[in-house]
């Protein structure tokens, strides 16, 4: 490590930059030049560790916003400077970091390149109508380099976002059609299918920061889901009239994978006695159990029962997630 140029802590770096984005939302409320001039030199001087060292642990998105901010607001410095010589030096420096920050932006995700690029283009645009011909062709040629990160980005951003919304549209179809089907068999195959879809198009549009279309994938996951509890939730006749057995012999439930034959469950139990006795675990359509709730609880510390599992017991209307069996059970303490 160079003792001259240590490298900075990561906390110490998110700290310096949450400080110089308060100071540019101070920027932001500030109209008079005579002001924001000494408010932009604070931003500078408070980026600088940050964009001139390296930090211990690597965070490339950091990095690049840092470095685009500190060459946004240098550039904004030299359109005020009046001396030739230093606003020359204000916009070199300005131009090399904006170009840093686009070149880090665009080799991360492409949602977020194709987000903050077009800050980076503005700031040089207007910082070509103070330069001197030498600066204007660097920067131009910075603006270029960037404008094609831009295009690309935007254009990876398009396409993935086509791609998640024909695998919406197909979970939607999948989803109208759940209703029309009369076996049970070929109702979970399609619904498990529809999470399938579901599942890819909330990864690609969280890759390119699509909220609104990862909101309604969310949704169309969330409706899969509620059919998927109805789908499974047993009848009363299956539960009520099952032969006298008891409860078996307990079985742990399977890891996934495992092969595992379904224990036939005993008389039903009052409500408030199958919360505490009388629970059951569904994995990929098939259904095990019943577990009492102390045995329930060890198999899910053992991870055996894990949060992809669905669980219920008589007096619930539909199966629940694991998160929503542990609110019943806080709700019963």
């Amino acid at each position: 490590m160079n003792s001259s140029n240590p490298q900075i802590p990561l906390e110490e770096g998110k700290k310096l930059y949450n400080d110089a984005l308060n100071k540019v939302s101070s920027l932001e409320e500030t109209r008079e030049k005579e002001r924001r001039k000494p408010l932009l030199e604070e931003i500078v001087k408070t980026l600088t560790p940050v964009t001139a060292r390296k930090l211990e642990d690597p965070d490339p998105f950091l990095s690049a916003q840092a470095s685009s901010l500190q060459g946004i607001v240098e550039l904004e410095l030299a359109q005020e400077e009046k001396d030739p010589g230093k606003r020359s030096s204000l916009l070199r420096s300005g131009r090399a970091l904006v170009a840093r920050g686009i070149d880090e932006h665009s080799r991360g995700l492409p949602g977020k390149a194709a987000y903050y690029i077009p800050d980076n283009l503005a700031a040089l645009a207007q910082a070509m109508q103070v330069a001197s011909p030498e600066d204007k062709e660097e920067i131009l040629g910075s603006y270029v380099e960037g404008f094609k990160e831009f295009i690309y980005s935007t254009g990876q951003v398009l396409h993935i976002n086509r791609e998640g919304v024909s695998l919406l549209l197909k979970a939607e179809v999948l989803l109208d059609a759940v209703d029309n089907m009369k076996d049970p068999s070929d109702r979970f195959k399609v619904i498990y299918k529809g999470l399938e879809l579901t599942g890819e198009a909330i990864n690609l549009f969280s890759f390119i920061l699509d909220q609104e279309a990862l909101d309604k994938a969310l949704e169309v996951k969330e409706k899969f889901l509620r059919k998927l509890g109805q789908a499974r939730t047993p009848e009363k006749k299956e539960v009520d009239g099952a032969k006298e057995k008891g409860h078996g012999e307990d079985p742990e439930p399977p890891a996934p994978g495992e092969d595992f034959q379904e224990p036939l469950p005993g008389d039903s139990p009052s409500k408030e006695k199958a919360r505490q006795d009388t629970w059951y675990v569904s994995r990929s359509g098939e259904q095990f159990g019943p577990y009492t709730l102390d045995r329930l609880k060890e198999y899910i510390r053992e991870g055996r029962v894990g949060e992809g599992d669905f669980l219920w017991y008589p007096g619930l209307d539909n199966w629940v997630t694991l998160e929503g069996a542990r609110k019943i059970w806080q709700e019963g303490e």
